[in-house]
């Protein structure tokens, strides 16, 4: 904990599939991220659980093995008041693309999904500054493209969602609210839309937020300090923000720079792109094969390290600097609760060397302490 907030590093960078897979990353890469956090005498280290649906199913039914990750986090050190409930499965496989949303809210294995997430959040949330056990958990933007949006199942999903995180706070004292993630070509592209849609629900009011990905708002183009005013204005809260950079391509880029985005567009995930004169490419590998000599630069969906700011000639990260600050002066104008941080860089084990700039600790711990130093 900071004096502006809760930091955690997201979990989605390594495989978890099985508990067997989120134990292995909790014990070893993240104990040693957290070990050398606290050498560095950085903020206390906190993971961003991520889970699959197979794993979240596991340990929500077996009490050993919830036993077993509580242990694994006290022997590392680390606290969880968050989780990424977006990725099903898979999200570390060979190809995910358009299939990172898949199952949407019109399926009923979305509700599942998260239900099983929260049960396992509510026994590692720990009690806060404030003296209340309070978290949060990520999820898709509704779906791929604007059909699920306007799928009457959507809504009883998210009604349903929302009155689950209910009954467990009753239960368990512990406040969750679920964070939809606005995303390039999602059902929801923009925090504004997205909060209006929100409002509209039949739910129990704190328990359906947004996250807040400062990588995604600059590749669609929506300023920060409007998002989280249209957050205030319409009642919905800030789940958590994403504190996450994307790629930002000069006109006159050089054809060793294209080279890096040649192998970038050959990884797994979806690389959105969008030009300041308005042109959109659903991925990054149309885009190279369309590029000629455009007339403006253009934002890429690339999650990039966040201590890297121009890797390479022509290609800069997008300023998630001025955007956090930007968050946090709007915060402040309209009296919401100082938001929690997550920093999201899933893509690190899949990046070229230049684009990565260490190995994944080094990295971690580089983006950890440039977060904390933003956000001091």
């Amino acid at each position: 904990m900071t004096a502006t907030g809760r930091i955690a590093v997201c979990g989605n960078v390594l495989p978890a599939d099985t508990p067997e897979q989120v134990l292995a990353a909790v014990s070893g890469p993240f104990a040693r991220w957290a070990a050398a956090l606290r050498s560095a005498g950085g903020p206390s280290p906190a993971l961003g659980l991520a889970v699959s649906a197979a794993a979240a199913a596991a340990f929500a039914a077996d009490p050993a093995a919830r036993r077993r990750l509580q242990a694994a986090l006290a022997a590392a050190g680390v606290t969880v008041w968050t989780a990424n409930a977006f990725p099903f499965g898979g999200f570390q496989g060979d190809r995910v693309g358009p299939r990172a949303f898949l199952p949407d809210w019109t399926d009923p294995a979305r509700l599942a999904f998260t239900r099983d997430v929260a049960r396992l959040l509510v026994d590692l949330v720990p009690v806060d500054p404030t003296g209340v056990r309070r978290g949060s958990l990520s999820t898709c933007p509704v779906g791929y493209g604007p059909a699920a949006v306007a799928d009457p199942r959507t809504r009883r999903h998210l009604e349903g969602a929302a009155l689950a995180l209910e009954e467990l706070a009753a239960a368990t004292g512990v406040e969750l609210a679920l964070g939809l993630e606005p995303e390039p070509d999602g059902g929801f592209e923009r925090v504004a839309d997205l909060a209006s849609f929100l409002a509209a629900l039949d739910a129990p009011p704190g328990r359906l937020g947004v996250c807040l990905d400062l990588c995604h708002l600059a590749v669609v183009g929506e300023d920060p300090g409007a998002a989280v005013a249209a957050l205030a204005a319409h009642h919905v809260p800030l789940a958590k923000v994403q504190v996450s950079a994307a790629l930002r391509l000069a006109p006159d880029a050089p054809p060793g720079t294209m080279a890096l985005l040649s192998d970038l567009a050959a990884d797994p995930w979806l690389h959105q792109v969008r030009a300041d004169d308005g042109g959109a490419w659903p991925d990054l590998a149309p885009y190279l094969e369309q590029r000629a000599r455009p007339s403006s630069a253009v934002r890429i969906h690339a999650h990039v390290p966040l201590h890297l700011a121009a890797p390479a000639p022509g290609l800069a990260a997008t300023d998630w600097r001025g955007g956090l600050a930007a968050v946090r002066a709007a915060v402040a104008e309209a009296a919401l609760p100082t938001p929690d941080l997550e920093v999201e860089t899933y893509t690190l084990t899949r990046l070229s060397p230049t684009l990565r700039g260490g190995t994944l600790e080094e990295v971690l711990l580089a983006e950890t302490l440039a977060c904390a130093e933003a956000a001091a």
